[in-house]
């Protein structure tokens, strides 16, 4: 690696030695002896998208994983389409423990931007956001939290495009894993995004109570491509027709516009009173309640009560580097933590008559396996 960025005539004079001792300790296979150069370059030139950029490669091959994110995302943020910077951020923030959905849905922009701009957008596309799956590192509330605003987004950007008169969005989860209700104990929520769904009946908004399947799912989009069936499966699943109409309103074609997240994204933790969070992700700082990059690292707002330690630190154990398993992790323990997270450990699981310590599925956390069933 060597840094990419070269002085320019309008540079303090400061910068040109910096990036050249920098260069010099990069190729020599110091990255760590880079930082502080390049570190120092940046301040000299804020908002350089070059010099961010390459600040980022030597933190993230130094292992200054929060320094790198930081670095990272702020030249991504001064230039969206400056060389690697997005991949590289990708690699830092799974080094961090984790890809955010906003992340994703980045990634997945830009190309439906090209797409749109070439008129040239794929009859079906798919798209993988799943940190509603509350892996972390960011706690239960934020990662849900990222989920909803990609999901907005998504819906936002397809349905202010020229294709959205041709368009319908499926949303799904790949299965129930809890939350036993009245119903059952399988259901899954299920979402269709379209003109031509039903959206009101006597000005009353639509919940359509048919009992659908994914594969209801997968039926419905094969007819509206015109592909034939996979299997006997979908061969004999009822297309979800009772949700469309031929003869849609036109309002029904008006954009939809993605609400703000109401939980900052890269908080920890949970509590049940004002903010509604513990700590704040190494990298950042918390400005009017957004998320705002720094080189700050991990912190608690408060001391944790010991229960929130016992099962922050179970936590690790029970997700660090399975986060790309699937299935890798117990599912009664997890089910525990995020209830218990989610309700600031302050309310028993339904059915228990106390709040457990993690100590309680010990023999669980050790003995989970990778149940990989597709």
């Amino acid at each position: 690696m060597a840094a990419m960025r070269t002085p320019t005539r309008t540079d303090p004079p400061q910068v040109g030695p910096l990036l050249a001792h920098a260069t010099h300790l990069l190729r020599a296979g110091r990255p760590g002896d880079a930082v502080v150069p390049l570190r120092e370059a940046a301040r000299w030139l804020p908002g350089n998208a070059a010099i961010l950029h390459d600040l980022g490669l030597a933190c993230l091959e130094c292992g200054r994983i929060g320094e790198a994110v930081t670095a990272l995302q702020s030249s991504v943020a001064v230039d969206p389409g400056f060389q690697d910077s997005h991949l590289r951020l990708g690699i830092a923030l799974e080094a961090a423990g984790g890809i955010p959905d906003q992340f994703r849905v980045d990634q997945w922009q830009q190309d439906f931007n090209k797409d749109v701009a070439a008129g040239k957008i794929p009859s079906l596309e798919t798209l993988w956001i799943m940190c509603d799956h509350t892996g972390g590192p960011p706690g239960v509330a934020a990662a849900q939290a990222d989920n909803d605003l990609a999901v907005g987004r998504i819906i936002d950007a397809i349905s202010h495009s020229p294709v959205w008169k041709d368009s319908v969005i499926f949303v799904t989860e790949d299965d129930a894993q809890d939350g036993v209700d009245h119903i059952d104990g399988h259901r899954s929520p299920g979402y269709v995004v379209s003109p031509y769904v039903i959206q009101a009946r006597g000005g009353q908004a639509v919940v359509n109570h048919t009992a659908f399947t994914q594969v209801n799912m997968t039926r419905t989009i094969e007819q509206i491509l015109g592909l034939p069936p996979m299997n006997q499966f979908d061969l004999v699943a009822s297309p979800m027709s009772n949700l469309f109409t031929d003869n849609p309103p036109e309002s029904n074609f008006a954009p939809w516009n993605h609400v703000a997240a109401t939980v900052a994204l890269c908080t920890t933790g949970a509590s049940p009173t004002a903010p509604y969070y513990t700590g704040v992700l190494s990298g950042y700082t918390i400005v009017n309640g957004a998320c705002v990059p720094t080189t700050t690292t991990a912190r608690n707002l408060r001391k944790l009560k010991p229960i929130e330690k016992a099962w922050a630190q179970a936590k690790n154990k029970i997700f660090n580097g399975k986060q790309h398993i699937p299935d890798a992790e117990d599912p009664v323990v997890v089910n525990h933590w995020v209830w218990y997270e989610a309700t600031g450990y302050s309310r028993p699981y339904p059915g228990e008559a106390k709040v457990l310590w993690p100590a309680a599925f010990r023999e669980r956390i050790s003995a989970a396996k990778p149940e990989i069933d597709d």
